[in-house]
C-alpha cells in the first residue's frame, strides 16, 4: 500500500511540474513605474517581468481590448545588469542578472527547475487620439513558442483620462491664399475701340487748328 502510494505521489508530483511546460506563461512582475505622464499624452509602463518554458519574441500591448500593438519586435538582447527600468524608447531585453536575483529572493513563483527568463521591459503607450475616461491597458508578450499572452499577472491596467485630445490647428490645414493677378484682357473690347477712335480725333482737330493759326499769322 505504501508503495503504490509512493507511486501515486510521486506521478503528483510530476504532473504539478509539467503544469506550466504546456505554454508559456508570466509568473511574476513588478513595476518600477505605471503611470500617465504629467499631460496624458502617454502611459509609461517599465518594470521586469519573469516568464517560463520559452523566451519573449516580441512586447506590444492592447488597450481597450483592441488588437495587439508590437510595440517591441525583437526581444533577443542579453544584459546582467539588474538596473532599474529608465524612461526612454521602448525596450524588452533578458537580464540574467536580473534571473540570480530572482531565485536568490524566492520571486519566481516555483519556477527554478526548469528554464524561465527575467526580462526589463519598457512602454510609452501613445494616447494622444485617446478620449478622456476610464481605460485599460494590457501588456502582451509573443514568445518563440508562438503563444501571446499577458507577460502580467494582473493581465490589464486600469487607468483614467481626464482630458480629451486637442483638436488640430485649421490653420494648418487651410491652403495659402494666392494673390489675385489683373486681367489684361479689357472687359468690353467694343469700348476700348471707341475710345481709341475718339482719342485719335481729337488729334487730328488739334493738329487742324495749330496748321491754320500759322496760315493766319
Amino acid at each position: 500500500m505504501k508503495k503504490v502510494f509512493s507511486i501515486v505521489l510521486a506521478a503528483m508530483m510530476v504532473a504539478l511540474l509539467c503544469v506550466s511546460a504546456s505554454a508559456a506563461q508570466n509568473t511574476n512582475h513588478i513595476f518600477d513605474f505605471s503611470e500617465l505622464t504629467e499631460d496624458e499624452s502617454a502611459y509609461v509602463i517599465g518594470g521586469w517581468t519573469c516568464v517560463d518554458t520559452t523566451g519573449l519574441t516580441a512586447l506590444g500591448y492592447q488597450l481597450d481590448g483592441g488588437d495587439t500593438v508590437w510595440a517591441v519586435t525583437k526581444c533577443d538582447e542579453v544584459r546582467a545588469d539588474n538596473t532599474a527600468s529608465v524612461k526612454g524608447e521602448n525596450s524588452c531585453y533578458r537580464d540574467t542578472a536580473l534571473e540570480g536575483a530572482l531565485l536568490q529572493y524566492g520571486l519566481t513563483n516555483g519556477l527554478g527547475y526548469g528554464e524561465f527568463y527575467g526580462y526589463r521591459i519598457y512602454l510609452s503607450i501613445d494616447l494622444t487620439k485617446v478620449q478622456k475616461g476610464d481605460h485599460s491597458i494590457a501588456i502582451v508578450g509573443k514568445f518563440a513558442d508562438d503563444t501571446e499572452i499577458s507577460v502580467i499577472r494582473d493581465e490589464v491596467v486600469d487607468f483614467t483620462k481626464t482630458v480629451d485630445p486637442k483638436a488640430d490647428d485649421p490653420a494648418t490645414d487651410a491652403p495659402a491664399t494666392q494673390p489675385t493677378q489683373p486681367d489684361p484682357t479689357p472687359s468690353n473690347p467694343d469700348t476700348a475701340d471707341v475710345s481709341v477712335i475718339a482719342i485719335a480725333a481729337v488729334a487730328c482737330v488739334a493738329l487742324a487748328g495749330a496748321v491754320v493759326s500759322k496760315k493766319v499769322r
